[in-house]
């Protein structure tokens, strides 16, 4: 699964089995790091393991660019600043 949430400062969410993957303040940051929970033994996301799997966190953002699409409106744009060319 596969979600972006413009408000709080834009925000994305990629579930991979029991992972959970989240980037946040990506309206301030474009690099933001990526934070990685494994939610059936962490069900609080109390402890970030990206450091530890960087192979997750590959996975997170291969997963981001191939599932973002770019919004109609401009706010909402916060992963890359393009806006769809209109034809």
């Amino acid at each position: 699964m596969y979600f972006e949430y413009p408000e709080k400062t834009g925000q994305v969410a990629v579930m991979v089995g029991d992972w959970k993957g989240v980037k946040s303040d990506l309206k301030k940051n474009k690099q933001a790091p990526w934070e990685i929970y494994n939610i059936k033994t962490d069900p609080g996301e109390t402890t970030n393991v990206a450091l530890a799997h960087p192979e997750l966190v590959r996975q997170m953002e291969s997963i981001l660019k191939a599932s973002h699409r770019h919004p109609h409106i401009s706010d909402w744009e916060f992963i890359d600043g393009k806006l769809p060319v209109k034809k």
